[in-house]
C-alpha cells in the first residue's frame, strides 16, 4: 500500500534536512478562495464592489493601519474617502443619496474594510447602523434631516443601546423619556457605545412607558450638543483603539417629538430589525479580520526559514495553517447565507446569531494561530499580527455574547 499516494509529486522531494521549492509564489496564495472565480454567485453589482473596496483598502486603509491603532483615530479624510465611496449610505435608500444595497453589499463592504483595519469598519458599520431605524421608520423629512449629512460625510452616527444595569438584556434598560408637550425629557446614560468619541448624532433607546416592558421603549435621535448631554469618557481598550467606545449620559435632555422615530412604544421591533443587520454584518468583520490573519500565516509560513526549510514545510504548521482555512471558510459561508436570507425578507435572527457567534470565536482562534506562526514577530507591535489578536477579543463580547447567541440559536431550533 502506497500511504504517500494522496500526496502531491512536489510534495514527496521534500524531507527533512532538505530545502523544499515553493511551487507557487506566496502572493499567488493570498485570499486565494477558489478556482472558480465567483464561487458564491455575487450579481456583477456585488462584484464590482468587492473589486472597488478590496483596492481602496489596500490603497488607503492597510498602509495606515498601525499608525491609527497607535493614535487611536480614524484620519478625518479618510471618512471622507469612505463617505465618497457611498460606504455611510450602502443600505440607504437613493432618494436621500444612499446606494440603495443590499445587506450582502453591506457584508462584503465590512468584510473587505475589516482586511485592513477592524476599526474603520466598526466605525463605518455604527454609523450604518445608527441610520437604519431613520430609514426604516422615520418620516420623509426625519431621513432629509438625518440621513443626508450622514451619507455626505458631514456628520458621524451610532446607535445607543448598552448601558450601565442593560447589557446582554436590552430590555431592562433604564433610560426614560417623559413627554413634556410637543417634547420629551430623556433621563439616563449608556456605555460602551462605538463612535462616542467622534459622533454627531447618536440614535438611542429609551422607555416611554416602564411599566410595558419591552412594548414601552422607543427610539430617539439625539445631537451631542443638546443641552445636558454629557460625554463621560473615551475608553482605553484592550483592541479597536480607533473605534473611539466611550460612554455618555443624559439628563433632562428635551427632544422635540419630531426627533422621536416611528411611533410612541415601537423601539423594541426597531431595535430588533436593526440587530440583526448589525450581527451578520458584525460577522462578516470578523470574516475580512480572519480573513487577513489567515493570509498573513501563510505569507510567514512561505517564506520564514527555519532547519533549512520554509517553516510551512513542517506538519505543525501545515495542520495550524489546515484548521484555520477550514473556519474561515465556514464563517465565510454562515455570513453570506444569513446575508441571503435577509435580502430574501427571512427575518434571519437565527442563522444571524449563529453568523456572529460562529464568526467572532473564529476571528479569535485565527488570530491566535497566526500570533504562534509568527512567534517573536507575532507580539511586536512593529507588525499588525499581535493588533489582530488584541483586536479580535472584543466580537465575542460585543453585538451580544456568544452565550446570548448560542441561547438565541438552540431556542429557534428547540421551538421554544
Amino acid at each position: 500500500m502506497d500511504y504517500g499516494a494522496g500526496i502531491r509529486q512536489e510534495d514527496r522531494r521534500w524531507a527533512p534536512g532538505r530545502s523544499a521549492p515553493i511551487a507557487r509564489s506566496h502572493q499567488s496564495l493570498l485570499r486565494r478562495r477558489s478556482l472558480n472565480p465567483n464561487p458564491y454567485q455575487f450579481t456583477e453589482r456585488e462584484l464590482e464592489l468587492q473589486r472597488t473596496l478590496r483596492e481602496f483598502t489596500a490603497r488607503e486603509i492597510t498602509p495606515r493601519t498601525l499608525e491609527m491603532d497607535r493614535k487611536a483615530e480614524i484620519p478625518t479624510d479618510l471618512r471622507k474617502k469612505l463617505a465618497e465611496l457611498g460606504c455611510y449610505g450602502r443600505i440607504l435608500p437613493k432618494e436621500v443619496g444612499g446606494q440603495a444595497g443590499t445587506e450582502m453589499e453591506l457584508c462584503i463592504q465590512e468584510e473587505e474594510l475589516a482586511y485592513g483595519n477592524m476599526s474603520v469598519s466598526g466605525s463605518t458599520l455604527a454609523t450604518c447602523l445608527g441610520s437604519i431605524p431613520v430609514c426604516f421608520y422615520g418620516t420623509k423629512d426625519q431621513q432629509a434631516r438625518f440621513l443626508i449629512p450622514v451619507i455626505k460625510g458631514d456628520v458621524i452616527t451610532t446607535i445607543g443601546i448598552t448601558e450601565p444595569n442593560a447589557g446582554s438584556d436590552a430590555a431592562s434598560l433604564q433610560s426614560t423619556a417623559v413627554r413634556d408637550g410637543n417634547d420629551y425629557i430623556l433621563n439616563g446614560s449608556k456605555r460602551y457605545i462605538d463612535n462616542t468619541a467622534c459622533a454627531q448624532y447618536f440614535t438611542i433607546w429609551a422607555k416611554t412607558d416602564p411599566s410595558a416592558g419591552y412594548k414601552g421603549i422607543s427610539t430617539f435621535v439625539v445631537p451631542r450638543n443638546a443641552p445636558g448631554f454629557n460625554i463621560d469618557g473615551v475608553y482605553d481598550l484592550l483592541g479597536m483603539r480607533p473605534l473611539g467606545v466611550g460612554g455618555f449620559s443624559y439628563k433632562d435632555v428635551r427632544v422635540p417629538i419630531e426627533d422621536r422615530i416611528g411611533e410612541e412604544g415601537q423601539g423594541w421591533y426597531h431595535m430588533m430589525r436593526m440587530l440583526v443587520y448589525g450581527r451578520t454584518s458584525t460577522a462578516a468583520m470578523c470574516l475580512g479580520l480572519s480573513q487577513a490573519a489567515l493570509d498573513a500565516a501563510k505569507k510567514h509560513a512561505l517564506t520564514r526559514q527555519q532547519f533549512g526549510q520554509p517553516i510551512g514545510n513542517f506538519q505543525a504548521i501545515r495542520f495550524k495553517i489546515a484548521d484555520m482555512a477550514v473556519s474561515v471558510l465556514t464563517a465565510r459561508l454562515l455570513v453570506y447565507h444569513a446575508a441571503r436570507l435577509i435580502d430574501s425578507g427571512d427575518g434571519a435572527e437565527r442563522e444571524a446569531s449563529m453568523a456572529k457567534f460562529y464568526g467572532a470565536e473564529t476571528v479569535q482562534r485565527v488570530t491566535q494561530e497566526a500570533v504562534q506562526i509568527h512567534g517573536g514577530d507575532g507580539v511586536n507591535k512593529d507588525y499588525p499580527i499581535e493588533m489582530f489578536f488584541r483586536d479580535a477579543r472584543i466580537f465575542s463580547i460585543g453585538e451580544g455574547t456568544s452565550e446570548i447567541h448560542r441561547n438565541v440559536t438552540a431556542k429557534r431550533e428547540l421551538g421554544l
